[in-house]
């Protein structure tokens, strides 16, 4: 028994890590389904009762799981709002009804209300309603088994709470992602999501998500890679959290992966100690599906140490609880262990009934891997019984499948790689256009500034130029009337020229007169030296 298979198929473990858990909250108490009763029998209209029992059918689900009570309000629900024809109440209602259907097993009948829910949630365009549905339509596929159509409607579902972008939601979203692709044996594909879901919830601080993300990667390490010394890490630290947070359920759970750890160390009494606490809680806690799967985990464990009464009586106490619920892929499983029990205890007719029942449904459900599985199995047994023809014919066949499993295998991983080498040629495409387009803008901006650049330098020197022509006809304007002044200044000087001529040849002239009637210089002097004697004298 392999540490994911107590989780693959249960539905409860599936709703702790679903988008659903977020709308419900936790275990509510029933005074609040008391309110809401007393609310109903005092509702004044028929919009009051349908809203009421909306919510009544909800607590029913989530509170202590009475599935029929909460089908009895839906249905109740959805009579009161035929006459008021509220469409989206018309959804919450399929909603409901749908949910309660998956724990009852009633798959394909839980897949038609669901569907109808969806449609009339698209055409409302309600994000929130669709979230929900796409989740809830996941599960439905999950438990029967068609895991492509649980990954188309998960990652639906992701798309639109990106689009909220609550990062909670977002979260929950790769862990349920993680576990669908561990299912389809795509491991690494599902530890990227669980990584990514333990980013975003070490970062939100949310422990009890963390410890399921350590868990989810604990299982991957157990699973796909037989790495018992890391896995029993992630377990034991998502214990811790677990334990301290009060988490029943979710501690329950770690100590089944625990004892599965030591079960595959042959450290049987560490095992079977893990095993019956994860019982007892669950007892406790009512969880039905996880007593049976534990069953099935001590059914094997008891094997292993010898007590094969004591096994197929834990592995029959499994395998009615499956068969009452309708889990057909757990039937499968367990019919396989219980094969495994009657070959270890000799009884080999009884190995080869119990592999052929299982062979039957693994072959409805189209899971090849199992069926290679039972192939090698039923081989064994007819070895076991020398009914060797047999055995060789399975042997062959459990050959031929697990070589085509393989090549299967090899073509995803082909087209994994083409379809990685397409969109990093596409990236590469992207990035070249990106960068022609970055070399286009700036040469374009190298354009708008060389523009700019010329633009304002013309402007300067336009400017410049009206200044220089301004100061040019400035000068000439001055020089004009400097010449004009130099005229005026030549004409003056001129004019004073002729009247200092006119006024120096007066002057001469009256010399000339006073010069002639004066007597001689000489006669003077004589005249002047006479007179100075006489005065001596």
């Amino acid at each position: 028994m392999r540490p994911d298979q107590g989780m693959k198929k249960l539905f409860g473990h599936i709703l702790l890590t679903a988008f659903i858990l977020l709308n419900a909250g936790s275990i509510y108490p029933q005074s609040k389904l008391d309110s809401l009763k007393y609310s109903y029998k005092h509702s004044k209209s028929d919009e009051e009762k349908i809203i009421t029992t909306i919510e009544i059918g909800k607590e029913y689900i989530y509170s202590d799981f009475n599935i029929d009570s909460s089908l009895f309000y839906s249905t109740k629900s959805l009579e009161l709002n035929k006459e008021v024809n509220n469409k989206f109440w018309e959804s919450r209602i399929l909603m409901n009804i749908g949910t309660a259907l998956i724990y009852k097993q009633e798959l394909d009948s839980s897949l038609f209300y669901l569907q109808n829910a969806l449609n009339i949630a698209s055409e409302l365009d309600s994000i929130k309603l669709k979230t929900e549905l796409f989740n809830l339509i996941g599960v439905s596929y999950y438990y029967k088994g068609e895991f492509e159509k649980t990954l188309e409607n998960w990652e639906e579902e992701l798309k639109l709470n990106k689009a909220i972008g609550n990062k909670e939601y977002i979260a929950q979203n790769y862990n349920n992602l993680g576990i669908v692709l561990k299912n389809m044996d795509r491991y690494e594909d599902a530890i990227f999501y669980y990584q990514e879901a333990l980013k975003i919830e070490e970062e939100l601080n949310d422990s009890a998500n963390i410890a399921r993300a350590l868990n989810n990667i604990g299982n991957i390490y157990f699973h796909n890679r037989n790495n018992y010394i890391h896995a029993l890490q992630y377990y034991q630290k998502a214990l811790k959290i677990s334990s301290a947070l009060g988490e029943k359920e979710n501690e329950a759970i770690l100590l089944n992966n625990i004892g599965l750890i030591y079960d595959n160390q042959k450290k049987f009494s560490d095992a079977l100690i893990n095993f019956k606490k994860a019982l007892e809680i669950f007892i406790v806690l009512r969880k039905d599906d996880k007593i049976a799967e534990t069953h099935n985990f001590l059914g094997v464990l008891y094997a292993k140490m010898g007590n094969f009464r004591l096994a197929s009586e834990y592995i029959q106490k499994s395998y009615s609880f499956y068969t009452t619920a309708g889990a057909t892929p757990r039937i499968a499983e367990t019919l396989r262990d219980q094969g495994d029990i009657y070959l270890e205890w000799g009884k080999y007719e009884e190995a080869l009934h119990s592999y052929f029942k299982s062979y039957e449904i693994s072959l409805e459900l189209g899971r090849k891997s199992d069926i290679a599985d039972l192939y090698k199995k039923i081989s064994e047994t007819y070895t076991k019984l020398n009914n060797y023809k047999k055995a060789l014919e399975f042997h062959l066949q459990a050959t031929k499948l697990n070589d085509s499993l393989f090549s299967e295998k090899v073509n995803r991983q082909i087209a994994e790689f083409q379809t990685l080498y397409e969109t990093e040629k596409k990236d590469k495409a992207i990035a070249l256009l990106n960068k022609d387009k970055a070399l286009q803008d700036a040469q374009l901006k190298r354009q708008k500034l060389t523009i700019w650049f010329f633009t304002v330098g013309f402007g300067v020197i336009s400017i410049l130029l009206i200044l220089i022509f301004r100061l040019f006809k400035q000068k000439q304007k001055a020089n004009v009337i400097l010449e004009q002044k130099n005229e005026e200044i030549s004409l003056q000087r001129d004019h004073i020229f002729q009247q200092n001529k006119e006024i120096t040849d007066s002057i001469e002239y009256a010399s000339r007169i006073q010069t002639a009637l004066l007597p001689p210089q000489e006669l003077i002097e004589k005249e002047m030296t006479t007179r100075k004697l006489v005065i001596q004298r």
